[in-house]
């Protein structure tokens, strides 16, 4: 938001005066000279002169009052003044009709009043021919020895036109108003007509209307001059057009009104005490208004005035300007200034440095009221504004098009006490706020509290329906100083556009006290692009509004954002968007900014960050847009939440592949203490590939925000960015450096699919604890394969990173089925010193690992392990399924090679098989440091144990002094075929052991040594460090073609059926017999 300087605008606020010059020849006065003039008066119509004589006045009086006829006395009294007698008089109305009737330049034309009772001269002209009035044109009256202007109200009626040279001057104590119409009535007692003149009737009342009759329709008023009237009273120009040429037209304190008609009608007059007031009628057609050349409308006074313009088209150009307002510097609040109304059928035009102000010093400020088919504004400004104890007034745009550019400005502002008013624009076709000029001036539409102002800034509503804002341009409602910011509401029934580095701004800046406002966007179609921004935000002391944005409809590209941020103490704002499509796409075309979402603290903050919420049925977010609640200072990051009833997809990174996409919420300081908000996504279906991610993470000392993902339908996490650095995932970290936690990480989905190098981590890589990872889906949870470079897996993971100290999270997965395949993976592990997380799966149907990737260089698997170099211990490892596959060099494990312990690996499975290199492994390389707690042990519990094709069951240790490790088997039936072996084996020392009870064993059997068939070992590193090999099973080697051995040639299945099963009657029965039937193995 931008803070514009007002030099050169409202510097002659201050500065108002009114001169009313009596023009004569050297020091000639009327004063003294009052015997000589009214006997001129009385008895002679010529008086000789005693200056050099200038060019007598046109004035030529008509005979249409007969006997009441007006006369003129030139030269009276020796000066260059011509006098005005006579006429008809009507109670308080003074009429003269004339058949010409122009002033000289240099000269003055003077009514006489005869005496006090009159309050109104009316003059009109019956001729053909225009009225000129180059000198001064006023009334005066005898009082005492001396003339002095009359207190009453002058009109000047030519239907013909009307100019005021440049040299023009009035001298009128009452309100002055010049017309072309055809006439003037009196209420119901007649008129005083031009093209129909007859002596007035019974003319007494006050003026009532102007009417036209379409005769010299084009008739116009041209100004030149600087045109006054008196404290307190009306200057009103009714043509026909009206044009002001570099002239003023000055009523402080009172009323200037301009317009005309240029089709048949009448226009009503108002008298409010001594102001006379207009109403135009509708639906006839105006005439034209302009103010050109820097020209000044003025009533500014001490009590306030106003000023009025009702016309077809209303051009305010070249440096013009139309100032209302009180400048009484006393502070008190109870004068109202006067309005501007400017009402134009057409077309408003402010153009050239032009200025429209309002201006209060103290008191209630007046209104800025503007009406018009289109009004446009170029590089001038329209303000409504206060200095002082008083309110400022409301400035309203009523027009069905509104557009502005070259660096305009309309605004209402508090440079004081008083709040500035509201600022309210009803365009119902658009609204266009363009550019910026080469001194960085933007166009703006603004409510404002001023630096050094105490109040607050007043609302400012657009309701519209589309809404552009383009090339730098602006909106804001904001505080600098000790008062609120405004509330920035934006109607738009059809579309809000924001293009190329402009904004909608509600803010609290740098320095200031106060709260900023809320700015709330409804529209259909809400497009942001080419680095546009839309944010509240505080900067000072205070809290932040709140932005919300109701769409059909939202589009973020090319380095756009839409934000909350605290930048300075207090607390951020809310950020919501509601909206049935939501994208953001992209960056800036330099690269430095995302498109985005954000709520966020900045470094120097201190308080917490706003919530950002989206409620959308589509969220699509890609090339490297983002959506973020950040901490950077000592507060709070905001909690993210999408609620999206159809489908979230976060896809590839930006063009650099340098920023993946994604859904962030943060702690982003390395020495900050804010905790990172909570990041949930409530949806159907979600979709992140190509590198995007959703993340919480910590690098500070705060706390890693949790992060949940809520999905009735599935989640696909595929593939990595473009160049295989980032994998596209799920993520909550405790970054390196940090000493918080990191937050725990939850899916619950129907299905859960992780492929093409795809990944699921919490993970800790400073002194805190890595977060929990659960995963719950009542239908499948799958893993396939690797990254397009076959260098990273597919994976579920819990990790303790390289010098870490804090421990990992727990990983729980449950699920109908899982299938892990193709070399991906799901692990827990420690690359530091802290310890493993547990990994639990519960199965509800069936567990598969299977398949090896396509370059054998990753298995497919459940890993807990702790890496070389590392001091952590592994975690454990927990199966529950009905079913258990492993196979084709897929394992399980639970391994040690670092100093630390491995961990336990339990199976509890109605059915596990394991089938052409398939593993079960807890296998260590260190010492066991907890002498209580078992270390790199498997415990199988099962009714069927099937081992085929080189699949083994390992607790293998390496290392000095380092024990083989156990292994616990409970089933009904263990085979185990083909080379497949059980073994708690030490290279290096003493042997684990192997315990296995089982109600029928086939296939294997206990050794000493490893053999080629299928054994059961628990060997060390001598034969005096074997270890330990229990085997519990009846014992089956009665039974015909057993499985214990299996013989050289195959057997004939018929003879197989067809035998007998025969037990030794000599030995004592120890077990059990159990019917395999014809088809089981």
């Amino acid at each position: 938001m931008q803070k514009l300087g007002w030099s050169g605008k409202v510097w002659h606020f201050f500065e108002v005066s009114r001169t009313s010059v009596l023009l004569g020849c050297k020091d000639a006065k009327w004063q003294g000279r009052k015997a000589l003039l009214l006997a001129s008066v009385i008895f002679s119509p010529f008086t000789g002169s005693q200056c050099p004589v200038l060019a007598q006045s046109n004035l030529v009086p008509d005979n249409t009052l007969s006997s009441e006829s007006s006369n003129v006395i030139f030269n009276l009294g020796g000066i260059p003044n011509e006098l005005i007698t006579g006429g008809a008089q009507r109670e308080q109305n003074l009429f003269h009709s004339f058949r010409e009737f122009n002033v000289s330049a240099g000269r003055g034309a003077y009514f006489f009043i005869p005496n006090a009772s009159i309050a109104n001269v009316l003059t009109r002209v019956t001729g053909s021919n225009r009225s000129e009035i180059l000198g001064t044109l006023g009334t005066i009256q005898a009082v005492g020895d001396n003339f002095v202007s009359s207190n009453a109200n002058l009109f000047l009626i030519n239907p013909n036109g009307i100019i005021f040279g440049e040299n023009s001057r009035l001298d009128v104590g009452g309100s002055f108003v010049a017309t072309t119409a055809n006439g003037i009535q009196f209420g119901d007692r007649g008129n005083f007509s031009t093209t129909n003149p007859q002596t007035p009737g019974v003319l007494t009342v006050n003026p009532s209307a102007l009417f036209f009759n379409q005769i010299n329709q084009n008739a116009a008023i041209q100004n030149n001059a600087s045109l006054s009237v008196s404290e307190g009273r009306s200057l009103l120009l009714v043509g026909g057009n009206v044009n002001s040429n570099g002239g003023k037209l000055l009523a402080p304190g009172g009323r200037v009104e301009l317009g005309g008609l240029t089709e048949k009608g009448n226009i009503e007059i108002q008298k409010d005490g001594n102001i006379f007031r207009l109403n135009f009628p509708n639906q006839v057609q105006r005439g034209n208004l302009s103010l050109n050349n820097g020209a000044e409308v003025n009533a500014i006074s001490a009590e306030g005035g106003s000023i009025a313009f009702n016309s077809r088209n209303i051009n305010i150009l070249e440096g013009s300007q139309i100032l209302a307002g009180s400048n009484n510097p006393l502070n008190t609040r109870e004068i109202v200034a006067g309005d501007i109304n400017l009402n134009a059928t057409e077309a408003i035009k402010v153009e050239q440095d032009s200025f429209i102000g309002n201006l209060v010093a103290s008191g209630k400020g007046g209104d800025i009221n503007i009406n018009a088919n289109t009004f446009s504004i170029f590089g001038s400004i329209v303000a409504a504004i206060t200095f002082g104890e008083g309110n400022g007034g409301n400035l309203t745009i009523n027009t069905q098009d509104l557009l502005m550019g070259d660096g305009a400005r309309v605004s209402a502002d508090t440079f004081g006490i008083g709040d500035s008013g509201n600022l309210n624009v009803n365009a119902f076709n658009s609204v266009k706020v363009i550019g910026v000029t080469g001194n960085n001036i933007r166009s703006t539409l603004a409510s404002q509290a001023v630096e050094g102002s105490d109040g607050n800034a007043g609302t400012l509503t657009i309701n519209t329906k589309d809404l552009l804002v383009q090339d730098g341009a602006q909106i804001s409602a904001g505080t600098f100083a000790a008062g609120n910011g405004g509330q920035l509401t934006i109607n738009a029934t059809n579309s809000v556009q924001v293009l190329g580095s402009s904004g909608l701004f509600a803010a609290a800046e740098r320095n200031s006290t106060g709260n900023s406002g809320d700015l709330t966007i409804t529209t259909k179609k809400f497009l942001l692009s080419d680095n546009a921004r839309v944010s509240v935000a505080m900067r000072g002391v205070g809290k932040a509004g709140n932005l919300k944005i109701n769409a059909q409809n939202l589009l973020v590209n090319n380095g756009a954002q839409v934000s909350a941020g605290l930048f300075g103490s207090g607390r951020g704002g809310n950020l919501i968007v509601n909206a049935e499509e939501v994208q953001l796409i992209g960056r800036s075309d330099d690269g430095r900014f995302s498109s985005g979402l954000f709520v966020s603290t900045d470094f120097d903050s201190v308080g917490d960050a706003g919530d950002l919420t989206i409620n959308t049925q589509n969220l699509l977010v890609r090339d490297g847009a983002l959506i973020g609640a950040d901490t950077f200072g000592r507060g709070n990051g905001g909690n993210l939440t999408v609620n999206a009833s159809g489908k979230v997809e976060l896809i590839g990174t930006s063009v650099d592949g340098r920023f993946g996409s994604g859904l962030f919420a943060q702690q982003n300081r390395r020495n900050g203490i804010g905790n990172a908000g909570v990041l949930k996504v409530n949806t159907q279906n979600l979709i992140v590939r190509d590198g995007a991610q959703v993340s919480t993470a910590t690098f500070g000392a705060g706390r890693g925000g949790n992060l949940t993902i809520n999905a009735s339908g599935k989640v696909e996490l595929i593939g990595r960015s473009a160049d295989n650095s980032s994998p596209s995932g799920l993520i909550s970290a405790a970054a390196q450096g940090s000493t918080g936690d990191a937050g725990d990480l939850t899916i619950n989905a129907e299905d859960l699919f992780i492929r093409d190098g795809a990944e699921v981590i919490t993970a800790t890589i400073g002194a805190g604890n890595g977060g929990n990872l659960t995963i719950n889906t009542p239908g499948k949870l799958e893993l396939i394969g690797q990254s397009a470079d076959n260098l990273y897996s597919s994976a579920l993971r819990t990790s303790v990173g390289s010098g870490a100290k804090g421990n990992a999270g727990n990983l729980i997965i449950n699920t109908n089925e899982l299938f892990v395949r193709n070399g991906s993976q799901i692990s827990v592990g420690v690359f530091g010193a802290g310890k493993g997380g547990n990994l639990i799966v519960n199965a509800r149907r069936k567990v598969e690992i299977t398949e090896e990737s396509i370059d054998r260089v990753f298995g497919s698997g459940l890993f807990g392990q702790t890496e070389p170099g590392t001091t952590g211990d592994a975690g454990d490892l927990t199966i529950n399924t009905p079913e258990l596959l492993i196979e084709n060099g897929a394992g399980i494990s639970v391994q040690s090679f670092g100093t630390g312990n491995a961990g336990i690996l339990t199976i509890n499975a109605a059915s596990i098989r394991l089938n052409n290199n398939a593993l079960i492994t807890a296998n260590t390389q260190s010492v066991n440091k907890t002498p209580n707690r078992e270390q790199a042990t498997i415990n199988l519990n099962t009714e069927n144990l099937l081992l085929r094709r080189n699949s083994n069951i390992t607790t293998n240790a390496q290392g000095e002094n380092v024990i083989g490790g156990n292994i616990n088997i409970n089933t009904k039936s263990l085979i185990a075929l083909e080379n497949s072996d059980i073994g708690a084996n030490s290279t290096d020392f003493r042997g684990g052991r192997v315990s296995i009870t089982a109600r029928t064993i086939f296939g294997t059997q206990a050794r000493n040594t490893r053999t080629s068939e299928s054994d059961i070992t628990a060997t060390g590193a001598t034969p005096e460090l074997i270890g330990i090999t229990e085997v519990n099973s009846p014992d089956n080697s009665s039974i015909q073609n057993n499985l214990g051995k299996l013989p050289q040639t195959a057997i004939d299945t018929n003879a197989l059926i067809a035998n007998s099963c025969i037990a030794r009657r000599n030995q004592q029965q120890n077990g059990s017999f159990f019917i395999t039937g014809s088809g089981g193995l």
